[in-house]
């Protein structure tokens, strides 16, 4: 019937087809008509693979595009712990496991077919690199943090929690004070400017009491250049070398294996597809 069909189309009647095929008119015309029919659903049916396909590959280029935009080095913050204010990746913990860091796009059906598409990808094993070391910058920073709670009371000063008072006189707002410290000292460590203008931010008042930004770190009644000057001895002269030269260390390793990852993820961006195939190409008769 195609050949009826290409053969028509050609210019050969109806009739001279029907004659070479020892075939009744009708019989030919019926034909021609099926043929007709056959190529209008294979038009439409491949036309919709098209979009399928289309469609299948953009979802992968969008977890593709979820990878790069989780691949950051954390801001610094005041707050250290093993937790992430990005939206992509997350730190969960389980007790046999202890912590780890996903990415959230993991929890998709997406991931799953982008890791039959990419059988044994390079992209699989940078990923895991950067996991790692960007949970080991976050311990590393948590223990900076540790660190800086065990040298407050070197300041010489009781401690209060922001809510309370231990001593009428002279005490030391232990949370801001320590955030204070970790933030300036963390700033140091990691290379980052505006560390002596943060320094000199801390202001001493008349009354005796410190602040730093509008908070205040400390009530110390005739004592308060005192306090100024020992927060900023133990600025300049920490006793956290090694929790120091972990964070810098790990932020180092963080920012190299985080740009390595992002420039494969980029690569295959820029090819403009996902090679290799998955359950969903196979059910697509790919």
């Amino acid at each position: 019937m195609r050949q009826w069909l290409e053969d028509y189309e050609n210019g050969k009647s109806e009739a001279s087809i029907a004659k070479d095929a020892h075939l009744d008119i009708k019989t030919v015309k019926a034909g021609i008509s099926r043929a007709i029919q056959e190529r209008r659903i294979n038009i439409v049916q491949t036309e919709q693979l098209r979009k399928a396909l289309g469609n299948h590959q953009d979802q992968l280029l969008g977890a593709i595009a979820n990878i790069k935009s989780a691949l950051k080095v954390p801001e610094i913050s005041v707050k250290p712990a093993l937790t992430l204010t990005l939206d992509e990746v997350a730190v969960i913990y389980s007790p046999e496991k202890g912590p780890a860091v996903v990415l959230t796009v993991e929890n998709t059906l997406i991931w799953e077919l982008l890791q039959e598409h990419l059988r044994r990808d390079k992209l699989w094993k940078l990923l895991i690199d950067w996991k790692a070391k960007l949970l080991a910058h976050l311990q590393a920073k948590v223990a900076l943090r540790k660190k800086i709670d065990e040298l407050l009371p070197k300041l010489g000063y009781k401690l209060a929690k922001d809510g309370g008072k231990t001593d009428p006189n002279s005490f030391i707002y232990s949370r801001r004070t320590g955030d204070l410290l970790y933030l300036i000292i963390l700033y140091g460590a990691l290379g980052m400017k505006g560390v002596h203008e943060m320094a000199n931010n801390i202001i001493v008042e008349e009354g005796g009491a410190v602040r730093w930004e509008g908070s205040k770190l400390a009530e110390t009644v005739g004592k308060a250049k005192e306090f100024k000057a020992k927060i900023l001895d133990l600025i300049n002269n920490p006793d956290a070398g090694e929790e120091i030269g972990r964070v810098k260390t790990t932020y180092e390793e963080l920012v190299i294996i985080t740009k390595k990852t992002k420039d494969e993820a980029e690569e295959k961006s820029m090819l403009g597809m996902i090679t290799g195939h998955c359950r969903i190409c196979h059910k697509l008769g790919i």
